[in-house]
């Protein structure tokens, strides 16, 4: 392997952890301060009208982020004009794109928010955020040129920059703005901050691929590149559905604190997973120039390790729900305890899905898994719409404890075909007996948390870091006890993620 290769992917790599990181922690600071400045009914507005702009922001991609990744990087360090020409046509569609959805945004505010979800207060919220959309988009788009080579810790000091400047806006908004103009302070500061980044990802892609500026050829390859967009957008559309889907839908049928309550659960749910699969930008164009045998190895060692670190977390999150959300945000939010519990296991889901389709883009077999997260998007809207009904005539706890449930089904199901077609399309078996050791370990460090949160008296910081460190000593104490994973196996597996052959 080329020396000058392995040393970029490492260093991308590990500024892919920091930006992780920076990121994970950041947004968790994030969410303490909103959720305790909003309070519960004031968090549920912020999670609607937010899931709302995360909506429009991800329709803007539709696969065009990964595309630019996969197609830039394949010709970026040729002497030809092939990856100018695939940045330039990608990025007028993008552009277009990003245009209409944040008009659209714009002028369906009023009915959103007033004949959709009830609630006049959004309006204002969605007329700012439309803004959000326009550059939040654009910054995605320019930033993930830095995940093709050298440049990854551009992004780094982007999300610093971004978590500092939203972090002193909430609080100049906590001291300075009244009760009922914060929330539109909040979305008004992020729409400050989005702009003043989306100069700053411009400024170094042009800094950093000034080849792909320079006037070019039309790209003539228009047939190859739309298909896989348009493949990638189904598959997009339909994770995020599953991912975003059922705050929208308890923003029409519950009252506002319940939104709240569900998405406490549920950003805890989804930092933790972002930071375990955040390698998977950085591994896209790994696996696209990987060669088959190597890619199956690298396949095969990512699952497993990621998979290893995400059933104790998932495990050991479900039994001390409680003790996270009342330390998190605050006794008023220990309705999201239950649903935190419940949704704890949809962690390991989103890994064996995410590392799926990065496995499918990279190898540009897209259509059947596409096809089949379309599919599952849909069981997932019914799965959600039938467990409201059913849960609507009591009380709105029970709903979000509903909706967890069939979030957790649908996320199950993805997880199970994701395993299927990588066997079937990619002929890689990720899953085999190895698994019944890690199982074995979290039973173990179940029993011991079990004890510790029912006989030792009411669960406070200290017990609760307590029964964290030795759930996680018991779990990997266990675990090597029983040649689960052993030291050597862990070296050559966190290198075979820095490795591929490119001849």
């Amino acid at each position: 392997m080329n020396t000058d290769i392995k040393e970029q992917v490492i260093k991308n790599s590990f500024w892919n952890v920091i930006t992780s990181l920076i990121n994970r922690l950041g947004g968790f600071i994030l969410v303490i301060l909103l959720s305790r400045l909003l309070m519960p009914e004031g968090f549920g507005r912020y999670s609607l009208a937010m899931t709302v702009a995360l909506f429009f922001i991800a329709f803007s991609d539709i696969g065009i982020n990964q595309a630019l990744i996969r197609y830039v990087s394949l010709g970026i360090d040729k002497d030809n004009n092939q990856s100018a020409s695939y940045f330039q046509y990608l990025l007028k569609i993008k552009f277009f794109v990003t245009l209409i959805l944040s008009l659209t945004l714009f002028l369906i505010s009023y009915p959103l928010s007033v004949y959709l979800f009830k609630d006049p207060i959004l309006f204002s919220s969605f007329i700012i955020l439309s803004l959000y959309v326009f550059f939040m988009s654009l910054i995605g788009f320019f930033e993930s040129l830095f995940f093709i080579k050298k440049t990854v810790k551009y992004i780094s000091i982007k999300e610093s920059i971004l978590i500092l400047l939203r972090i002193i806006g909430i609080s100049l908004i906590a001291y300075f703005v009244g009760q009922e103009f914060k929330l539109m302070g909040v979305f008004l500061s992020f729409v400050i901050v989005s702009i003043l980044i989306f100069f700053f990802v411009l400024y170094f892609s042009r800094r950093s691929y000034p080849s792909l500026y320079k006037r070019t050829e039309k790209l003539k390859d228009k047939k190859g590149l739309s298909r896989f967009i348009f493949l990638l957008s189904i598959q997009s559309v339909s994770l995020m559905v599953i991912s975003m889907a059922s705050v929208i839908l308890l923003g029409i049928f519950v009252e506002k604190q319940y939104v709240g309550y569900y998405s406490a659960s549920w950003a805890l749910i989804t930092g933790l997973s972002t930071l375990l699969f955040s390698f998977s930008y950085i591994l896209l164009p790994v696996y696209t120039n990987a060669e088959e045998q190597r890619f199956q190895q690298l396949l095969k060692k990512t699952f497993r390790l990621l998979f290893i670190l995400a059933l104790p977390i998932s495990i050991g999150l479900s039994m001390l729900s409680a003790y996270f959300i009342s330390v998190i945000y605050g006794y008023d939010y220990l309705p999201a305890a239950i649903p935190l519990s419940i949704l704890a296991f949809v962690i390991p889901c989103m890994i064996g899905t995410d590392l799926a389709l990065t496995s499918f883009s990279a190898r540009n077999k897209l259509r059947k898994f596409s096809i089949w997260m379309f599919v599952l998007a849909i069981i997932f809207l019914i799965l959600n719409l039938v467990f409201i009904k059913i849960f609507l005539a009591g009380s709105g706890e029970r709903v979000i404890i509903g909706v967890s449930i069939a979030t957790l089904i649908s996320w199950l199901f993805c997880f199970v075909s994701s395993i299927f077609l990588l066997k079937r399309e990619l002929n890689v078996n990720v899953i085999s007996f190895w698994i019944l050791k890690p199982l074995f370990s979290c039973l173990i460090m179940s029993l011991f948390i079990f004890i510790i949160v029912n006989y030792s008296g009411e669960i406070n910081i200290f017990k609760g870091i307590m029964a964290i460190l030795v759930g996680a000593l018991i779990y990997v104490g266990s675990l090597f006890l029983i040649k689960g994973i052993e030291k050597e196996e862990i070296k050559e597996i966190l290198k075979s993620l820095f490795k591929f052959n490119k001849k």
